[in-house]
């Protein structure tokens, strides 16, 4: 069980960050204005089951949510994981090993940040988990907050064939990383301080 309630999400009407988004996304025409099917929308954007690896894997292994939310453990590497409340949670009981800051750390940008460390789901073992060379995450930020700010981010970027979208909050800028996968599926989303090249 991944611990985040799977229900946040799909009530967009109690969450101003997403009646935000909403609005912004239905002025675009890129999303439907009717509550419920904004709600239907939602969960295919966010939850539709893919198949994310190549060769035997499942298929449905992955989806938009789970790798930005909950992360995933490919191959020996952590992939995806961009909360800082899953962050917390797994580094508190003991399954998340903090490796270290990556960058400048700079006092003026301390709501986000570029870090590495280890996941070991199964910390009963003597194994030291799963890498994740770089991870960038938002601190202090609401999950409604994020889930709102990717939703947008995403769209916008396949509607416009982009993946670094500038964002600007109060004084601080940024770029939120989108990745549509296999032109329909959320991929992931992150910060940078940088665009991607």
């Amino acid at each position: 069980s991944s611990g985040i309630n799977a229900e946040w999400p799909l009530r967009p009407g109690e969450s101003e960050p997403m009646k935000i988004a909403q609005r912004y996304l239905v002025a675009k025409g890129w999303a439907p204005e009717d509550t419920e099917e904004f709600k239907d929308w939602l969960w295919d954007v966010w939850f539709t089951l893919y198949k994310r690896g190549r060769g035997r894997r499942i298929s449905g292994d992955s989806s938009g949510f789970e790798h930005v939310f909950v992360g995933e453990i490919r191959n020996g590497n952590v992939i995806g994981f961009h909360n800082w409340i899953q962050f917390y949670r797994l580094e508190k009981s003991g399954q998340v090993d903090y490796r270290g800051f990556i960058g400048r750390k700079q006092e003026d940008q301390e709501f986000m940040i570029t870090i590495q460390f280890s996941w070991d789901e199964d910390i009963e073992d003597d194994e030291e988990g799963a890498l994740k060379a770089v991870g960038g995450t938002l601190l202090g930020t609401s999950p409604e907050f994020e889930f709102a700010l990717y939703t947008v981010a995403w769209v916008y970027g396949k509607e416009n064939r982009v993946v670094n979208i500038p964002v600007k909050i109060n004084e601080h800028e940024f770029y939120v990383i989108a990745h549509v996968f296999k032109q329909r599926f959320l991929g992931t989303c992150f910060t940078s301080w940088q665009p991607q090249k």
